[in-house]
Formats: structure tokens, sequence, C-alpha cells
């Protein structure tokens, strides 16, 4: 018996999420955060469909693709974790390149700053 049209199949709904958060995994491998973002909009449509349906109505085949797609999730997150503190360490070295950078580019510019500790007396 075919499904109303105001229904619709959970389970191409969960198999289409289970897609995109597969997508989203390789657009993070690959740096494609434009890529990953595009993903975002029709997930989040997709998980809107899912809040609005009633939890009776999720099969057993439903859950595990959500149990798929979850597990999924929490690997990226823990990847785009790692990714954000190595980023930040390499923002790091290059503020602290910087820094010395400018130091060698005025050779002696630190001793005309201030006469603290010259002996200008003679």
């Amino acid at each position: 018996m075919p499904q109303p049209s105001s229904r619709p199949d959970l389970q191409a709904v969960c198999r289409r999420l289970l897609e995109l958060t597969q997508a989203q995994s390789a657009a993070i491998e690959l740096d494609d955060f434009a890529g990953f973002d595009k993903l975002t909009d029709e997930r989040a449509r997709l998980q809107r469909l899912l809040e609005r349906t009633a939890p009776g109505r999720i099969r057993r085949a439903e859950l595990t693709l959500l149990r798929e797609a979850a597990e999924l999730d929490r690997r990226n997150c823990a990847l785009v974790g790692r990714l954000l503190y190595e980023t930040g360490r390499a923002l790091d070295q290059i503020h602290q390149g910087k820094q010395a950078l400018h130091g060698y580019g005025r050779p002696g510019a630190h001793l005309t700053g201030s006469t603290y500790g010259l002996d200008t007396t003679g």
C-alpha cells in the first residue's frame, strides 16, 4: 500500500542523511569547507523532517541508519577538533615567526626605544 504524500519515506530520508554525513566526512578530509557547507543545508532540512516524526514510526532499519550517521558525526567532530587544534598551533607559530622577523628586520631598533640601562653620563 503506498504511503500518503504527507508522510515521507523515512528509510529514504535516513539513508540520504547518512549519505550526506559520508559526503561531509569526505569534504572534511579534502579541506573542502565550501562543499561541507553546501551539504549542511540539505542535511538540516532532513533533520527537521525527522524531528517532526513520531518516535514510534521509526523502524529498526531506519534506526540503524541514524546510528551510523550519529557515529560518523562523532568521528567528524573529533576530526574537526583536531584540525582546529592543529590550525591554532600553526597560527601561533606564524605569529612567533612574524615577531622574530619583525625584530630582525630593524637591527638595533630595540636599543633606540629607551635609554634605560645605558650609561649616558660619559
